[in-house]
């Protein structure tokens, strides 16, 4: 069941690490993620796959460089967010932080969701990278404050490259409280990305539909057995 919860009106007493502690979550358990995708065509549909695609978009922050991944093998909840604009990190979801598993770089690209990601131009488990396998995590999306997805807005101070952030360390205003979802703006612009979804459907070793982005459902991201 989807979780409701009264929207307040944004103020600068309100921070991010209030609501994780009014639901009983420690801050000093959770990183926080501020999604920006390096690939300019990923970044551009990226709040469209946090809308339309949630277990592409999770895949996205399933895998790490090796500094992250020591990081947060000490965590257990993700806070997910995505740098829509400068400054401001709007919120997707929490997840809970499950068992690790080694990926090899051939099974890296054996998952559906990095094949469809690499068709928006994620670079991915490239072949310059020295390590031989890269470390999946099980990220399971709660019911944490899910009626505020697209609508929560923290402001995002300091570098705009720092985008993995402790939760304790770190004062998380809440900047806006939007009334319509950002995302759901993404999705309602699907017209503008159906010819870059054609390219994805027809790209070599991917077999999607464009039914399937409609329904997410229909099409999951999974680890390889």
């Amino acid at each position: 069941m989807r979780e409701e919860r009264k929207r307040p009106a944004a103020n600068n007493d309100m921070k991010f690490n209030d609501l994780l502690v009014n639901s009983k979550i420690d801050p000093r358990e959770v990183m926080v993620f501020r999604h920006r995708p390096r690939e300019p065509e990923l970044n551009r549909v990226f709040p469209w796959l946090a809308a339309e695609r949630p277990a592409v978009f999770n895949a996205y922050q399933q895998t790490h460089g090796a500094r992250v991944e020591r990081a947060l093998k000490k965590a257990s909840y993700v806070a997910s967010f995505v740098g829509h604009v400068p400054g401001k990190a709007l919120f997707v979801g929490l997840y809970s932080v499950g068992a690790s598993k080694p990926l090899t770089r051939a099974a890296y690209w054996r998952v559906p969701a990095y094949k469809e990601m690499k068709a928006f131009g994620m670079e991915g488990f490239g072949d310059d990278e020295a390590r031989s396998s890269v470390l999946w995590f099980d990220l399971r999306l709660t019911d944490f404050y899910s009626a505020w997805k697209g609508t929560l807005v923290l402001e995002w101070t300091g570098s705009e490259r720092s985008w993995w952030r402790w939760a304790q360390r770190n004062d998380f205003n809440v900047s806006a409280m939007l009334e319509d979802s950002a995302l759901d703006a993404a999705m309602k612009r699907w017209d503008r990305f159906s010819g870059i979804v054609h390219r994805l459907a027809v790209s070599e070793g991917v077999a999607i539909q464009l039914g399937a982005f409609r329904h997410p459902q229909a099409a999951s991201a999974t680890f390889p057995r």
